[in-house]
């Protein structure tokens, strides 16, 4: 076993040369190299288009709605966006100032709501509520919509631009992305609907439209694959969506008349859409796992990748911040898919790499060992508050994390689910009796509420079924006999509830690589969600075509996958095909930028997991292969919890206001509780 604070290999950078900017030789040395990814790709779209409006006055007003504003703030910063000209960005959905002389940037989703608040802001007989509309959908507009426009006189009269964009899909970070659509799981596997609705079939071809979205952005058309359903008719929305998203790729092309979708490239360098489905495993995402942002996800309170905490300031001053976890905070990208253990140590070996010059300038007296080290070095540099407000934020947060950790007594949890997952313990050696030592942690009066439930639903996935003279003795000690249901529900993704069933079938994959964990040292990283293993397997070529069939095979002399790696490719070593509304490029398009096009998607219907997210960006790294997953939502194991538990609500409680059931509180992490010993992991 390691401690969090000081365990696993210690990945120290050498100090930055004298006579440099501390922050800014740091911020190198911490591997914020430039990569061009999903986020980027948005970005790039998103400010072609404002460049592409240009008033006499060189000032204009942009209008967004609910969908289309979170499009847009995954990807750009509310300064880029003022750079060019626009003065003020509102909501079409609430009500509005007149700005006659101001012509107006319209990114839309092509919504009969928005549609219909579009046209109400030129009506026909009195003023219109700007100069003129320049209007861009984030998709394709149905003809009933078209012609509600055509139809609304005052709008016609002051239009200046009508576009498809085709961006109907969240960049949430280089290598993830998001369709936004939590609801998805319940309507794709709750068993309740509405007499004479197929919720299901709507869902499916929502999911392929937004998928549509984003091939057109990638600008290369893919190959699509999914992961063909066990039995007929059940649990295959993964083959059904594949089959509507290559069915809408060829409908697009026929619409898109005299226009160049996609790069003319090869079929072996045409990228992969692997499409599987959330109940192939529904295992992985009720696992604990100890990536830093796995953890973070489980065990804090985070909504819409925002967190709020507290800390001293250099005055010596309790401040409150809320704050963003995404890729534009410098430490983040290299910390996330660290073991929690690593990342501790990581943070404390980072900022003794930063102060290492301010030593040379007085600012600092000695090396930092631990917390309160580091909160007594953050007070005496001031002129670094937002480098040092980042350390601050990871400080607390590894702590905070390593304190739940301790208080929910995690140690026991995750050992159960390891063992039950990998089928053996630590050493390897078979556990005779599992549903004692499961009955045993299920009985710890200081274990939540949540954890106990997420072990004993892991217990029936990972047993193939158990009796029903097995299963309510251990309701009944964890005194969760009421919660049966929500057991009882993971029959609708595909578990058996009768003994001697069937494993998910992503357990059971043929010719299977097997990756190795970055973090194989500590006992509670052993599993690894099998969707990686399925991923590397792909990018070798060896996916069984039989259990991950083409919607339509490519050419038989021209193989698919295995192709060279395409990490950093330049872009001028791609075709410069220019597409309606798709940029190539940003302010850079004349020079090499280092640019990954993604060459594997993965899509997970029903959620994915943030362990699944680390997979997408192992294989990358392991490979040399570029690999980007995305799913209908991203989801904790406490919402996946809530999810499986409402599964048979005809109408779900909203996801976001579902909270922890029995979660200890922690301390505030102050001085006096940073300088307390940190809690052991394994």
């Amino acid at each position: 076993s390691n401690s969090a604070g000081g365990g696993g290999e210690r990945r120290r950078r050498g100090a930055p040369s004298s006579g440099t900017d501390p922050a800014a030789a740091t911020a190198e040395e911490r591997g914020a190299v430039r990569m061009y990814g999903l986020r980027d790709l948005v970005k790039d779209r998103i400010m072609s288009v404002i460049k592409e409006v240009e008033p006499e006055t060189g000032w204009k007003v942009m209008i967004v709605d609910h969908t289309s504003v979170r499009i847009m703030s995954a990807a750009v910063r509310m300064f880029d966006v003022t750079e060019e000209g626009v003065t003020l960005v509102e909501n079409i959905e609430i009500a509005r100032q007149p700005m006659p002389d101001m012509e107006a940037l319209y990114f839309i989703t092509p919504t009969e709501e928005s549609i219909k608040q579009l046209c109400a802001d030129f009506p026909r007989n009195g003023p219109a509520m700007y100069d003129a509309a320049h209007v861009y959908f984030t998709s394709h507009v149905s003809d009933d919509l078209i012609f509600l426009i055509k139809t609304t006189e005052g709008l016609v009269s002051c239009l200046k631009s009508l576009k498809e964009l085709n961006l109907e899909w969240i960049s949430l970070e280089s290598r993830v992305f998001s369709m936004d659509l939590p609801n998805a799981f319940h309507h794709i596997y709750s068993p309740t609907a509405p007499i004479g609705a197929n919720r299901k079939q709507a869902m499916e071809e929502t999911i392929a439209q937004k998928l549509l979205t984003f091939c057109v952005t990638l600008g290369e058309r893919p190959h699509v694959r999914y992961k063909k359903a066990a039995k007929d008719g059940y649990f295959d929305s993964a083959e059904k969506v594949a089959k509507l998203l290559e069915a809408a790729m060829d409908n697009v092309e026929r619409m898109a008349v005299g226009v160049q979708l996609w790069d003319q490239v090869s079929a072996s360098q045409q990228p992969t859409v692997l499409i599987v489905d959330r109940s192939e495993d529904p295992l992985t995402p009720l696992m604990h796992d100890y990536g830093y942002q796995a953890m973070v996800y489980d065990v804090m309170d985070i909504r819409q990748d925002r967190y709020k905490y507290s800390y001293t300031n250099a005055s010596g001053e309790s401040v409150s911040k809320e704050v963003a976890l995404n890729e534009l905070d410098v430490l983040w990208p290299r910390l996330r898919h660290l073991h929690i253990a690593d990342a501790i140590t990581s943070v404390i070996d980072d900022f003794n790499s930063f102060i290492a010059d301010s030593k040379a300038a007085g600012l600092v007296k000695k090396e930092v060992t631990d917390m309160k080290d580091m909160a007594a070095a953050i007070k005496g540099m001031p002129q670094y508050k937002e480098l040092v407000s980042k350390y601050s934020l990871h400080m607390d947060l590894t702590h905070k994390c390593m304190s739940e950790y301790k208080a929910r007594e995690l140690e026991s949890v995750s050992t159960q689910e390891q063992n039950l997952a990998m089928g053996a313990d630590a050493q390897g050696k078979t556990v005779k009796n599992q549903a004692a030592a499961v009955r045993e942690v299920l009985e710890a009066p200081n274990v939540a509420e949540d954890d106990k439930m997420r072990l004993l639903m892991i217990y029936v996935i990972s047993q193939e079924g158990v009796t029903e003279s097995t299963l309510e003795p251990l309701l009944e000690a964890a005194k969760l006999s009421r919660h049966s249901q929500t057991v009882k529900n993971l029959e609708h993704l595909n578990v058996s509830l009768q003994k001697k069933g069937n494993k998910p079938s992503m357990f059971k994959i043929k010719n299977a690589s097997k990756t190795k964990p970055l973090d194989t040292s500590y006992d509670l990283a052993r599993f690894r969600p099998p969707l990686e293993n399925v991923i590397m397997t792909l990018v070798e070529g060896k996916l069984d075509k039989a259990e991950f069939p083409y919607v339509t095979a490519p050419p038989k002399d021209k193989p698919v996958a295995a192709a060279a790696p395409l990490l950093g490719q330049s872009v001028r070593s791609r075709p410069r095909a220019k597409r309606a509304g798709m940029p190539l490029g940003g302010d850079d398009d004349d020079e090499d930028v280092a640019r990954e096009v993604p060459k594997f998607i993965i899509f997970v219907v029903g959620g994915m997991s943030h362990a699944e997210m680390a997979s997408a960006y192992h294989v990358s790294k392991i490979s040399g292969h570029s690999v980007a997953i995305g799913s209908t939502d991203i989801v904790s194991p406490v919402r996946f919890l809530r999810s499986v538990e409402h599964l048979c609500d005809e109408n779900p409680p909203p996801l976001m206001v579902m909270e922890r059931k029995n979660s200890l509180k922690t301390a505030a992490a102050g001085e006096d509780e940073a300088a307390k010993p940190a809690a052991r992991i394994v």
